[in-house]
């Protein structure tokens, strides 16, 4: 499914800091950092948007709650049925596919990968899911 025409991009695709904790997708009550690029042409690196940069307190409130959820195997996720597991990565894959082409730029933009290269890996990715 590779294209090695890269299409028309006006802009760099911003990312917004966002940690998830207990089941719950956050994207405040903690710090962030700027995430820049340094794959240009131009003299400054290029903002590609921000990070969470978290305290300790944000990692024990995760860590208790992978604890918690884990529940010494006897949680939600651990007990579910292998159909049940099964469908929600597929679903995970799934969504993941709509947004090929702006995970494919951002490889591109963060870790200096061609466009070619950022689409083989992936594809390469949703092969390994699948």
């Amino acid at each position: 499914m590779q294209n090695s025409i890269l299409p028309p991009f006006p802009s760099v695709p911003q990312a917004q800091a966002r940690i998830l904790i207990n089941g719950e997708i956050l994207s405040s009550g903690f710090e962030t950092r700027e995430v820049r690029s340094y794959c240009t042409l131009q003299a400054e690196p290029t903002l590609l948007g921000y990070t969470a940069n978290v305290s300790a307190d944000i990692l024990q409130n995760a860590s208790l709650a992978a604890h918690s959820a884990w529940n010494k195997g006897l949680g939600d996720w651990p007990t579910a049925r292998m159909e049940e597991r099964l469908n929600a990565v597929i679903s995970f894959r799934d969504q993941m596919i709509l947004q090929r082409e702006l995970i494919c730029r951002r490889l591109m933009w963060e870790i200096g990968k061609s466009w070619v290269d950022s689409q083989s890996e992936f594809d390469r990715t949703v092969q390994y899911i699948t």
